[in-house]
């Protein structure tokens, strides 16, 4: 004969898929902060938790080489001359019902402008009424366009703009007063890259132009 027994039951729980929401990419300038980044997911019914680790760490530094949870903002320093990409790389692990599951790595990058140079410009002496010698920006920047912006002091001295962008032409100089006049022309460079602009520190140079020569009339 066959006896039946009591049906026995036993259960397998599926924890679901793991998946996080995407974290936008970051573009920020040279010594700018990049933005807090919180890490975060549609699951529910469990814990998730986010340890990350990020590549390019000698080009730019400011933020540690890996972690876990959230990253704080944190300004960035790009050491070279073109832009630098940081790319972070993130693993979530989903717990629930006693057991941990990683889920598939997702990544975000941000990308770092360079600090802005541009090239020492030579100071300049003349006479008056004669030209000063064309001046030529530039810089060693790479990866990107570099703009200038200029403005000059001293209204003694006549003959060129107060202010202006790009290089400065050739011109003849005026000074209108019996002695020296020093010129201080200070530039400032702009650097473009990845759909940004970062401004870089002022730079200045000197044309000094030496006074028409009258000697006393003589009698």
């Amino acid at each position: 004969i066959s006896c039946e027994g009591t049906d026995s039951t036993f259960t397998v729980t599926v924890n679901p898929q793991i998946r996080m929401n995407k974290v936008a990419d970051q573009v920020i300038c040279h010594n700018t902060q990049m933005s807090a980044v919180t890490f975060s997911t549609t699951m529910t019914g469990g814990t998730t938790t986010y340890a990350w680790s990020r590549n390019n760490t000698t080009n730019v530094t400011g933020v540690a080489n890996s972690g876990t949870g959230n990253i704080s903002a944190a300004t960035l320093l790009n050491t070279t001359t073109e832009p630098q990409t940081v790319t972070f790389t993130v693993r979530p692990t989903y717990t629930a019902n006693g057991i941990s599951c990683e889920g598939t790595d997702s990544t975000f990058t941000v990308t770092v402008n360079p600090q802005i140079r541009m090239n020492k410009v030579a100071d300049q002496n003349i006479c008056h009424n004669t030209q000063m010698t064309a001046v030529t920006f530039g810089t060693t920047m790479t990866g990107g366009t570099t703009t200038y912006a200029w403005t000059r002091d001293n209204d003694n001295v006549t003959g060129i703009a107060t202010s202006g962008t790009g290089d400065i032409d050739a011109t003849v100089l005026k000074n209108t007063t019996t002695t020296p006049q020093t010129v201080t022309f200070t530039v400032r460079p702009t650097y473009t890259a990845n759909g940004i602009s970062c401004e870089g520190a002022d730079s200045t140079f000197t044309v000094t132009v030496n006074p028409q020569i009258r000697m006393n009339k003589v009698a």
